[in-house]
């Protein structure tokens, strides 16, 4: 999936199939009543995006209304990657096969694993949110967080929590966590995908990537735990001792001897050119050719020893010296009688 031939399909196949993603999100908020107020092209990460506004849909006083709105768009490209899948399995090889195929990835894996992601803010975050009632899950979840590292950090315990319902605690304290770690191994895909087409393609992911994902969430919580300590009274001493924490973790990890290299089992399995095969089985008896010397055609490798094909070359020797024996009875001999009369 890293050959240029697919990158370009799937850069043509994207927008069409987004294009009906879009479509049906709004044709489903005109099913249950609402009005599409914007519809256009977007560009994300430089490429065009269509986009429909279905914020009409979260005034449905219908949970399965407001469902069906969120899920119309990831319903639809999984339909349209079942059909592609039933051409790509009945085709032979050629072009619109592999548009076929080009159309399940897009429409189908890649939908699944970011649109209909319930981790990530998307279609699935949205059918989540109304399946389980609990509206504004991530932000609220990410609260949730924030205002136990002020409290563990900084010792603000008299501030006025975030209401909690009775039941919404274990999801407030799962999501973000899990949201961050879902976000990380996507970035990682996306990495060494890009990595494979062309290793700068590669490298500038990890440093957008690496800041979006690493960098940028560190940044917020350390500014919104800063503010917390300033604006409340004696507060200011634990986020200094904070700060001095985590420099001396910065220092151990950096002083730490972490090794440089790592040693693991492996196999090297030259290609198929490359690998000389025996048509007899045998033993090595000794080897011809040094390592890093460079062979030609016919150069001895190793000189190998087979007792089968020596017992073979036994018996077939034995049975040649037999068939010249009988060869040698069976050719006439020199007459006596007649030498006898030719000499007198």
């Amino acid at each position: 999936m890293a050959s240029p031939r697919f990158v370009l399909l799937a850069a043509l196949a994207y927008l069409p199939i987004k294009l009906v993603h879009e479509l049906a999100h709004g044709l489903a908020v005109r099913r249950w009543g609402g009005q599409v107020r914007q519809a256009g092209v977007t560009l994300m990460l430089l490429m065009p995006v269509p986009y429909v506004d279905a914020s009409a849909a979260t005034s449905f006083p219908e949970r399965r209304a407001r469902i069906a709105v969120s899920a119309a768009g990831i319903l639809t490209e999984l339909a349209l990657a079942a059909m592609a899948l039933l051409l790509w399995v009945a085709l032979d090889d050629g072009l619109v096969r592999d548009i076929a195929f080009v159309v399940v990835v897009v429409a189908g894996v890649s939908t699944l694993l970011f649109n209909g992601n319930p981790l990530q803010r998307l279609d699935g975050y949205y059918v989540l949110c109304d399946t389980l009632g609990l509206p504004n899950l991530g932000p609220r979840s990410r609260q949730w967080w924030m205002d136990r590292l002020r409290r563990r950090l900084l010792g603000t315990a008299h501030t006025e929590a975030m209401p909690v319902a009775r039941g919404e605690a274990k999801w407030l304290a799962a999501y973000a966590p899990l949201s961050w770690l879902m976000l990380l191994f996507i970035a990682t895909l996306a990495v060494f995908w890009l990595g494979q087409i062309a290793f700068v393609f590669g490298v500038a992911a990890a440093l957008l990537l690496g800041w979006q994902v690493l960098l940028r969430p560190l940044h917020r919580v350390l500014s919104q735990l800063r503010r917390a300590a300033l604006s409340q009274h004696g507060s200011s001493r634990r986020w200094r001792r904070v700060i001095l924490g985590g420099a001396a973790l910065l220092v151990l990890l950096a002083v730490s001897p972490w090794p440089r290299s790592t040693v693991v089992m492996g196999v090297a399995w030259p290609p198929d050119q490359a690998q000389l095969r025996t048509e007899e089985a045998g033993f090595v008896e000794s080897q011809r050719a040094r390592d890093g010397q460079h062979l030609q055609a016919g150069d001895i490798v190793l000189q190998l020893h087979s007792p089968q094909l020596e017992s073979e070359h036994a018996r077939q020797a034995a049975r040649v010296r037999a068939l010249e024996a009988e060869l040698l009875q069976a050719l006439p001999g020199p007459k006596a009688g007649g030498d006898a009369t030719r000499g007198a």
